[in-house]
């Protein structure tokens, strides 16, 4: 059980691959440059029970539909543009 999270994300190469393609005229995001992260993420646990739980709390929602896998992902990733 994990109390308590701290993660961090750093990319660096890509800040300079980032600041490489904006030299280049590329319109790209900003990217946090040198050791900085990327992305933190911190998690810490409230509360510990051992009630039990509601059926409710473990339903698949109405909505749900289900999805081929290689849908999910073209979806997650578009296709590049055709040059």
């Amino acid at each position: 059980m994990t109390l308590r999270m701290h993660m961090a994300v750093l990319m660096p190469d890509l800040g300079n691959l980032m600041a490489q393609a904006r030299a280049r005229g590329a319109a790209v995001p900003d990217m946090p440059a040198g050791d900085a992260p990327m992305m933190e993420l911190n998690t810490e646990m409230k509360e510990v029970s051992t009630g039990p739980v509601p059926d409710a709390a473990v339903q698949i929602p109405a909505s749900y539909q289900k999805v081929p896998m290689e849908d999910l992902v073209k979806g997650l990733m578009p296709a590049a543009p055709k040059q």
